[in-house]
Formats: C-alpha cells, sequence, structure tokens
C-alpha cells in the first residue's frame, strides 16, 4: 500500500522495512489501482465474532431481512437496479450499471422499454439471485452507512492511541469527515481484537497532521497504543471495515 506524501518531491518513493518483502534490481513501478469508499457487509467470521461479543442474534437477522426487501425492492425499478449493481460491486469488468444508468437518462418510454428488454431482465434476475445467495451462504449483508476502505499508517505520529483520521469522497462530490466513536473492523476477522472501537478525529485544522490530511478514502491509524489491543462491542455511530495494513 502506498500513500501520496506531500512532503516528497520528484519521481520518489518511501519504503519502510517492513514495505520490503524482497530484494530486487528492478526499477518499475506499477500500481495495481486506486481505491474508493465501498459498502461495508457483514460476513459469516463477523457475525460469529460479534455474536460471541454479546450483540444479540436478533439484530443480524433484522438486518437480513432489511437486505433481502430492499434487494426485492431493487429489481423494480432501473434506478434501483443500478444502485443494486453499485452497492454490490457486481461485474465491475464490464460496467453494467453505466449501461443502465445512460438507458434511464433518455427518454420515459426508451428507459422504460430498455427495462423490460427481455435480455437485460435476465441480467437483472441474475443480479438479485446473485445478492441474496452472498446473503444465505455467506452473511454478506449490507450495513448502511458503513465503509470498507483501505489502511495506511499515520507515520509522524500525530493521532493518539485509538484514534483515526477519514475523509470520505462521495460520487456526489462532497466531502466527508467521520468524527467520533465508531466501529472498526479489520479483514480478515479471525480475532475478537479485530473488532474495536476508536475515536475518528474528523476535518484536521490547517497545519496539523499536513502529511495526511490530503488522504481521501482510507482509514489513517495511529502508531501509538500497544498491538492486539483487548477488544470492544460494536457501539452507536459510523462503522468501518478496513483491510490489513501492515506494511501500509
Amino acid at each position: 500500500m502506498l500513500q501520496v506524501d506531500p512532503s516528497l518531491g520528484g519521481k520518489v518513493v518511501a519504503l519502510r522495512p517492513s514495505q520490503i518483502k524482497f530484494k530486487s534490481s528492478s526499477t518499475h513501478l506499477a500500481i495495481a489501482g486506486t481505491f474508493d469508499a465501498g459498502q461495508a457487509f457483514l460476513n459469516r467470521p463477523l457475525v460469529t465474532l460479534l455474536e460471541g461479543l454479546g450483540i444479540p442474534p436478533q439484530r443480524f437477522l433484522d438486518l437480513q431481512l432489511k437486505a433481502t426487501r430492499s434487494i426485492r425492492k431493487a429489481r423494480l425499478s432501473l434506478v434501483g437496479a443500478i444502485a443494486l449493481l453499485d452497492d454490490w460491486n457486481l461485474a465491475p469488468s464490464t460496467s453494467p450499471s453505466s449501461t443502465l444508468a445512460f438507458l434511464a437518462e433518455l427518454s420515459p418510454s426508451t428507459s422504460k422499454a430498455a427495462f423490460s428488454n427481455s435480455f437485460i431482465a435476465r441480467c437483472l434476475d441474475v443480479v438479485v439471485v446473485h445478492a441474496l445467495r452472498d446473503i444465505k451462504y455467506s452473511a454478506r449483508i449490507p450495513l448502511s452507512g458503513c465503509y470498507n476502505l483501505v489502511g495506511v499508517l499515520d507515520v509522524d505520529g500525530f493521532l493518539a492511541a485509538d484514534q483515526v483520521y477519514v475523509r470520505l469522497a462521495h460520487k456526489d462530490g462532497k466531502t466527508e469527515f467521520l468524527k467520533g466513536t465508531v466501529a472498526i473492523s479489520r479483514s480478515p476477522t479471525n480475532h475478537p481484537g479485530d473488532v474495536r472501537l476508536v475515536e475518528a478525529v474528523g476535518q484536521l485544522p490547517r497545519g496539523v497532521g499536513e502529511r495526511i490530511r490530503g488522504l481521501t478514502n482510507c482509514v489513517v491509524f495511529s502508531c501509538h497504543g500497544a498491538s492486539g489491543s483487548s477488544l470492544v462491542l460494536a457501539g452507536s455511530g459510523a462503522c468501518l471495515s478496513t483491510s490489513s495494513y501492515d506494511g501500509a
């Protein structure tokens, strides 16, 4: 994982020892991709862990019922189908949601004809079945108001222990800074300590944390605090799900 560092000039990449996996004479840098703030989902390991922490099973059943109803409702309109494709990140390589969005912007009669087209109808039926199967077999239940982000490190040590900095760039152009107590989990989720409550610091004032304030659609972790901190229950507020940030 590489993050943009405004203090570096020219074509420079700075690596920490933990990021050097093997020696090589290659000087080429290939960027696999950049990241957006994706929809966060539950999964079986996370549900099992949260149940063990005392979250009532009925809470998960309620979320599951809400998700299945939302999926079936999304199939009833072209706009709903587009949202379903985007939220579940289905078929990203072919971007069917972009094609459907183009059709939705045409005249009502044209968009209605496209929505009722037999090929498109069968494709959307497959989308619905796929989402429902994910819920049934993997407990992949969407979490409203929660995000799936990659994690990076506050190399300057500005953030205190159990603090995170999160700046989100939404598709509508709005910028959101998470502030307050948030629940966060990591993936894969194996240990009770993989679910914790942390404090999101919100928008940083000018002159503070300049090397991290411009980072978008990621969660910046503190370098302070003991590793393997005790777990805490997910509470109110926003929820984040992040990939492992070791060596980030």
